[in-house]
């Protein structure tokens, strides 16, 4: 039986798993990153992993949220810095700029090996529609510094269409690096276009 953790043992843990599971993810990707690994490098029993996640693939997707999270509140606050100007060209190029720095991280290896679609694959329903509903939440914080009125139903229309947005890093290649940004810009300025129709 694995022996109880202490609070600050569990964040010190936590925090190795996660720098693990990075390192993994460029070495190895998700599929051929083993718990045995993951364990080797945060020092702890394979049976100490399940105290803490219940499967390798739920650790990456909290990596993964994490991240998303991050980027997604740099918007928030930079939007905050000059509620006065939030034109669609400035939300376009803030939304771009997220999605570049998703195309600069770790998540790149993620989406274009087809990491993300298996984790989320794996995990349960509950789990990925709760991470629907914080992208929503998010979103909705973000809407209420535009100077729009737009219900739930546009918030939850707008966030997906970011997701599928940013999930053309999927087809970088299909669609051809010399046009991709250009490409990325045009689909923006139509999901926030049509977000800011009345």
């Amino acid at each position: 039986m694995a022996k109880a953790f202490s609070e600050k043992e569990k964040t010190i843990i936590q925090n190795k798993l996660k720098q693990g599971a990075k390192e993994c993810l460029q070495r190895f990707g998700v599929r051929k990153t083993t718990v045995d690994e993951l364990v080797r490098i945060a020092g702890i029993s394979k049976g100490a992993f399940y105290i803490f996640y219940p499967t390798k693939e739920a650790l990456f997707f909290e990596i993964m949220s994490e991240f998303q999270l991050e980027v997604q509140n740099q918007i928030l606050k930079s939007l905050k810095e000059k509620e006065d100007d939030i034109t669609p060209e400035r939300l376009t190029n803030l939304i771009y700029n997220m999605i570049k720095e998703i195309e600069q991280s770790f998540m790149l290896t993620m989406i274009q090996n087809g990491d993300l679609e298996y984790i989320q694959r794996k995990l349960p329903e509950d789990i990925l529609a709760d991470h629907r509903i914080d992208d929503d939440f998010i979103l909705g914080e973000l809407c209420k510094l535009l100077p729009l009125e737009i219900n739930q139903k546009k918030i939850e229309l707008f966030s997906a269409s970011l997701r599928g947005v940013a999930m053309t890093l999927t087809a970088k290649k299909a669609i051809g690096d010399i046009y991709f940004d250009d490409v990325l810009m045009i689909l923006l300025k139509g999901v926030v276009n049509e977000l800011y129709k009345k």
